[in-house]
């Protein structure tokens, strides 16, 4: 199997949508000052899109990755549309500090992905296969 196959793909768009319809409503909440509702959207927007992650990716029949292509589509579109936001529709640090965390969440899930995929083979563990 591939590390961008269908059941990726699928999500990325998926993520993609909800992302734009996220930043559009945070520009909007912004821009008329109701502030509270900024909590609700936030929190609305990362269910979505954990259980997007989890209902696709419990389809997907190839799981070596670990989730680590899962979580790589979705920083470079969540990363992505922040920059855009801070571009184009509201100038703050926050695009900044996304970026920040989120590197940081890769970079611990990318290095354990390495770690993993060391002791395996396709997937199975290299003890089991050669006992």
């Amino acid at each position: 199997m591939k590390f961008l196959n269908r059941y990726v793909l699928a999500f990325a768009a998926i993520a993609a949508l909800w992302t734009l319809l996220f930043y559009a409503g945070l520009i909007y909440l912004l821009r008329t000052a109701q502030y509270p509702w900024i909590i609700a959207i936030s929190i609305g927007y990362g269910i979505l899109m954990f259980l997007s992650g989890r209902c696709i990716g419990t389809k997907d029949p190839y799981n070596g990755f670990l989730g680590f292509n899962y979580h790589l589509i979705t920083f470079i579109i969540c990363v992505a549309a922040a920059w855009i936001v801070h571009f184009n529709f509201y100038q703050s640090g926050t695009a900044f500090s996304m970026t920040l965390f989120w590197t940081i969440g890769l970079l611990i899930h990318g290095y354990a992905w390495v770690r993993l995929r060391k002791g395996n083979i396709r997937g199975f563990d290299k003890q089991e296969l050669f006992e």
